[in-house]
Order: structure tokens, then C-alpha cells, then sequence
């Protein structure tokens, strides 16, 4: 029971640790490669030859959609195991923290759970609509239809952002939770037994 215990923990916090670093880079991929493909690169896509507009916005785009696509994959698995691992620790091991660290913890992944619900269910779904059919009449040189799917798929922009930005917030908050009940334990005994002497 012991090594399962440890297994447990070991496994939320680790998946907490991907899921946040997979945000990080995730992000950091986006930064980079549309300023990268739109000011230096300036490609021009012979699939897209009718298309008036920035052809390395579209360049951009279809990495990045890639790599968000790909992060997705990631993320839902780790909001299911992060927050299984969790009621296991609360609920069954009872070896989840204190009180107050059980209660940082359920907000955290909670949380990120909600967000990547928001995301998954309601806000990818509407802005992956926007881009296909930004691509698809980019492709067929309807100009002026492609210009309105991108302006509607760059109005949600803000919001993806912002969701984003709220998901990496509770899950470095359920990480470090986390971490912090595991030094509990340690710290409680030595503090009583710096009592007893």
C-alpha cells in the first residue's frame, strides 16, 4: 500500500509538471512562430496562390493549429489522471495535505479542469470552425470570406489567451500545493521533535 501511495503521488504531480510545462511551450511555440513566418520569413504558398492576404499568417497558422492540436491530446489526459490521482489521495489513500492543502489542491486541478472543459467543449470547437473555412476560401481565393473568418477567429484570440493564461495559473496552483503536502509530513515531525528536546 505504501509504494502504490508513493506511486500515486508520484504520478499527479509529474502529470501536473507535463501539463504545465506543456502550456509553457505551447505558448512559446505560438510567440515565435508568427512573428517568425509574418516578418522575416514572408512566405509564399503556391497552394494558396489566389490569396491576396498574409500568406505567413496562414504559414503560422497551420503550425501552430498543429501544435495546440497536439497539446490538446495532452492536456485532456492530464486533467483526467491529475484529477483521478487526486480523489485517490484524498479520498482513499487520505494522504492528500492538511486541510488547507487538500482545499489548494481541489481549486487547482478543479480549475484547470474547468478551463480545459471551456476550451475543449465551447471555444476550440467555434474558433477550429473559423479557421478551416479561413483556409478553405483562402485556398479558393475568396478574399473577402477568408478576411471575415480570420477577423472572427482573431476576435476569440483574447479569450483563448485568456483561458489559457487561467489554466496555467491553477495548475502551477495544484502543483504547488501538491508539493507543499508532501513536505507537510516531514516538517510536522520535526518540529515536534525539536519540541521533545
Amino acid at each position: 500500500m505504501r509504494f502504490f501511495t508513493k506511486l500515486v503521488k508520484t504520478v499527479h504531480l509529474v502529470v501536473l509538471g507535463v501539463w504545465l510545462g506543456g502550456l509553457m511551450m505551447t505558448a512559446t511555440v505560438a510567440a515565435i512562430v508568427f512573428p517568425l513566418m509574418i516578418h522575416t520569413i514572408k512566405p509564399t504558398l503556391p497552394e494558396f496562390a489566389l490569396y491576396t492576404g498574409s500568406h505567413g499568417m496562414l504559414a503560422a497558422g497551420q503550425v501552430a493549429t498543429r501544435v495546440f492540436w497536439a497539446f490538446d491530446a495532452i492536456q485532456l489526459n492530464a486533467a483526467i489522471i491529475s484529477l483521478a490521482t487526486l480523489v485517490l489521495l484524498i479520498v482513499v489513500l487520505k494522504q492528500g495535505g492538511t486541510r488547507y492543502t487538500q482545499w489548494l489542491r481541489i481549486v487547482g486541478v478543479g480549475g484547470a479542469c474547468v478551463c480545459v472543459g471551456i476550451g475543449l467543449m465551447v471555444l476550440r470547437p467555434a474558433m477550429d470552425g473559423h479557421l478551416r473555412a479561413y483556409w478553405q476560401a483562402a485556398q479558393a481565393g475568396e478574399n473577402e470570406s477568408a478576411e471575415e473568418h480570420r477577423i472572427a477567429f482573431s476576435d476569440m484570440h483574447p479569450s483563448a489567451t485568456r483561458l489559457m493564461g487561467a489554466t496555467g495559473i491553477f495548475v502551477l496552483l495544484g502543483l504547488a500545493s501538491g508539493i507543499w503536502a508532501i513536505s507537510e509530513p516531514a516538517r510536522t515531525r520535526q518540529g515536534k521533535e525539536m519540541r521533545d528536546v
